[in-house]
This record gives C-alpha cells, structure tokens and sequence, in this order.
C-alpha cells in the first residue's frame, strides 16, 4: 500500500509505504528500505490506515487500526521514499498485490 504524488514526469507514481510480509508482520518503508513495525495481522482481517505526512520535512507517521481496536502507531516520523522527496501534493492511496 502506498500514496501516489506527481513524477517530475507529471505522471503519477506509487511509492509503496506498507508492506504486509509473510511472517505476518506489518512493514513500513523508512526512506528506501522497509522495517519491522512490531505489529502483526491476520490474513483476512480489515485494517484501517491513517497517514500523516510532513511534506516540507520529507516524513510522515502511519497509524493503524485493527477490527474493534484501537488506533496502533506504526511508526512515526519515517523519511519519504527518495522518489517521492520534493512532492507537494498526494493524489491518493493505492496498492500493488504480489501473487505469494
């Protein structure tokens, strides 16, 4: 999962924020690379995501929360990916699914 914002190209790009890894831990991307949130999830569960993004500083903090739970930070103040530095605008969510 991740936000799209506009290329230099204007066309826009997916910068992966959150990945969902086998061992049933959330990852979230710390500028180029991904690291372990701590938190788990269930396959088939519905989660919610909250993204807080600082654009002028390049971070954001990502929240989640589980079925009747209540809000989890992931991780706060994390480096934008490098393709997405000097953005100024988001355009939206959206997901990239990897057959296992």
């Amino acid at each position: 999962m991740g936000f799209f914002a506009p290329a230099p190209s204007n066309q826009p790009t997916l910068s992966s924020l959150i990945n969902f890894s086998p061992a049933g831990i959330i990852q979230v991307r710390d500028g180029d690379s991904f690291v372990s949130s701590g938190v788990s999830y269930s396959a088939g569960e519905t989660l919610q995501f909250r993204l807080v993004e600082n654009l002028p500083a390049t971070t954001y903090s990502l929240f989640v929360t589980p079925p009747g739970g209540a809000e989890i930070p992931l991780a706060t103040n994390l480096q934008v990916p490098s393709d997405q530095r000097g953005a100024t605008t988001l355009g939206g969510w959206g997901q990239q699914v990897n057959a296992p």
